[in-house]
């Protein structure tokens, strides 16, 4: 439920075990070198004989040392080679030019959002949350719950390259259509998310006509999921009342746009990922995750949408999932070396404005058209 885990900051290290072992290991092979090797050498009739040789000997061991330094120099330069582990070391693969630390990922959020934004106890919402071009030659609005924001850097490039207006509402844990929501932490419904919902749909219904309404939620709320008379919704009652709420929410956005664009969740990693890669900065793909597990994730609540939208049309949906895991495994870090997500299911701002090409591709021909919405879906 748009959990966002604090990062790692438990000191790297070597164990002691491991560092004893490695002194242990260490001395035993000095002793064993001095009586083999060295001994023998200073007692070699063949090289004291000549003076020469021994000279010779000694000029070749020395190449030889110095040319291996050299190699093991080069080796720890090369991309993907691991140095000093933890947080600050680089997380790429080999064969990319650029890179992005663990604790850049991390703190690598969207920046602007103040009070556009809301925490759990937050439901004031602020008027003037108006992005891209003021006065703009199309008007989009953003809006859901953390997944909203986490597009927010992404749709705000694109708004700002094609003078959009864009205004942006979002809320923690709080999507604005579907069901109301239970809170676990709380032990009751959501009622600061209710009232957020009430105070966006009041500030989109005031702006001038919109282009287009895109809706984004996360995907783990099979859970948490409140019924109208506040009892926490069970398994078996879960998609028929997502479906009910989700219809009754789409016919609401229908009134302030005729385009109402669904962005389907983006998988989820499920672990922490800087935490992940903190701990195997040269072999990123450990941290890889299963996509098929990822988008059973909240099947449930997908399910109930889908029927809603097949008998009513009142949407189009798009997926990018393939320009955010174009196979299976799902990357946590791209070709580019960006690392994909800042904690367990959300992008970093640096991934989220690289997606600005696909959303031109899916969002250009829905904002910039003349008449009413598409409904087909959108891969």
């Amino acid at each position: 439920m748009d959990t966002v885990l604090e990062p790692d900051e438990s000191a790297s290290g070597s164990p002691l075990p491991l560092v004893l072992g490695a002194v242990g290991l260490s001395f035993i092979l000095s002793v064993v070198s001095h009586h083999a090797l060295e001994q023998p050498v200073l007692r070699s009739k063949w090289l004291s004989s000549v003076w020469g040789r021994s000279l010779g000997l000694g000029v070749a061991l020395t190449v030889l040392s110095v040319a291996g330094g050299m190699l093991a120099l080069a080796g720890d330069e090369q991309p993907g080679l691991g140095g000093a582990g933890g947080a600050g070391a680089p997380v790429f693969r080999p064969g990319v030019d650029k890179a992005m630390t663990a604790a850049q990922a991390r703190a690598d959020r969207p920046e602007g959002l103040q009070g556009c934004y809301n925490a759990f106890p937050d439901d004031a919402v602020r008027p003037n949350c108006v992005f891209g071009h003021p006065g703009g030659s199309h008007r989009i609005a953003l809006v859901g719950d953390s997944h909203a924001a986490q597009w927010f850097p992404g749709v705000q490039a694109l708004a700002s390259s094609r003078g959009w207006t864009m205004y942006f509402w979002a809320k923690a844990s709080c999507p604005l259509v579907g069901g109301d929501i239970w809170l676990s932490a709380y032990k009751a419904p959501f009622s600061e998310c209710s009232r957020w919902r009430r105070s966006v749909l009041a500030q989109l219904h005031a702006l001038p006509r919109l282009d287009a309404v895109v809706v984004v939620r996360g995907r783990n709320y099979d859970d948490g999921v409140a019924a109208p008379d506040g009892h926490r919704v069970s398994r078996e009652e879960l998609e028929f009342q997502w479906r009910e709420s989700f219809a009754a929410g789409l016919k609401g956005l229908t009134a302030v746009s005729p385009k109402v664009v669904l962005l389907r969740p983006s998988p989820w990693p499920g672990t922490d990922v800087p935490r992940c890669l903190s701990k195997h900065p040269s072999t990123p793909h450990v941290c890889d995750f299963s996509r098929q597990r990822a988008e059973a994730l909240g099947g449930s609540l997908d399910a109930a949408e889908a029927t809603v939208l097949a008998s009513k049309k009142a949407a189009t949906v798009l997926d990018l999932t393939p320009s955010v895991c174009p196979g299976d495994p799902c990357p946590v870090v791209a070709a580019d070396g960006t690392v994909i997500y800042r904690d367990n299911q959300h992008f970093t701002a640096t991934f989220s404005r690289s997606l600005a090409g696909p959303l031109r591709t899916a969002l250009v021909p829905i904002v910039e058209r003349p008449g009413a919405g598409a409904t087909q879906t959108s891969h």
